[in-house]
């Protein structure tokens, strides 16, 4: 941790982020995913153009990490206590390690291309996942991320959930959220998930009550009293308090 320490700001950053990403990771991260992460950026409308390459990734890291099986493989830390150690030591080396992998899930939900919404074709929805390989992770665990990082209600305000507030950004996730790795062999498994919902269903259903709270108090850059509407229906008729 030292020689990364130790390295230029800009190898620093992208070490200090991919092992964030790879110790906090809800499930192994395949090098497509990792990439495509660290290349998602807050207030940035598209993906950074300048993807970082694993082997760039991989040196930046000075051998903490290694990967197994190409691109398509998954990215790990080289040994359990390496994982164990940087957890117990997060305060010292990752500090804000949940946040950080939060905010790029968040970011990646956020793009433009999402302003599609969602799709009706099978074709479709594959041909994203293929575009956008970290999409199927940033819509099934943005959520487990942002509830660890937002401890205190005051901590909703340091992420942008700006995309809870778009209609076709917030489909665009719920059709990626429930359709994970579920029903791809069904025909029209694209269609499965409930349509209409809105960002304080997300948050309701992450169980993320500051967010929750945020939503509804219209904190996020709204006025007071311009809260969600709290019995708003999803497509199979249920309210976020459901």
């Amino acid at each position: 941790m030292q020689r990364i320490e130790s390295q230029v700001p800009e190898q620093m950053d992208l070490a200090r982020k991919t092992l964030s990403y790879v110790t906090f990771a809800k499930r192994p991260l395949t090098c497509m995913e990792l990439r495509h992460a660290l290349a998602a950026e807050m207030n940035k409308t598209e993906l950074n153009s300048n993807i970082p390459h694993i082997n760039d990734v991989v040196t930046a890291c000075a051998g903490l990490i290694n990967t197994i099986g190409g691109e398509q493989g998954r990215v790990r830390l080289i040994h359990e206590t390496a994982h164990e150690y940087l957890r117990q030591t997060q305060a010292r080396w990752l500090p804000k390690g949940e946040k950080r992998l939060a905010t790029a899930c968040i970011a990646y939900l956020s793009q433009q291309d999402f302003e599609a919404g969602c799709y009706d074709s099978d074709t479709e929805l594959k041909e994203r996942q293929k575009i956008f390989p970290f999409y199927g992770y940033a819509a099934v665990f943005w959520g487990r991320h942002a509830r660890a990082a937002m401890v205190q209600p005051e901590d909703v305000r340091t992420i942008d959930l700006g995309f809870l507030e778009s209609t076709p950004h917030v489909e665009s996730a719920c059709q990626a959220l429930f359709t994970a790795n579920r029903y791809t062999a069904r025909e029209n498994y694209s269609r499965l998930f409930p349509r209409h919902m809105s960002g304080l269903h997300l948050a309701a259903y992450f169980g993320i009550t500051s967010l929750v709270d945020a939503l509804l108090l219209g904190l996020n850059g709204r006025s007071e009293g311009e809260g969600t509407a709290i019995n708003a229906k999803d497509g199979y008729g249920r309210t976020a308090l459901a």
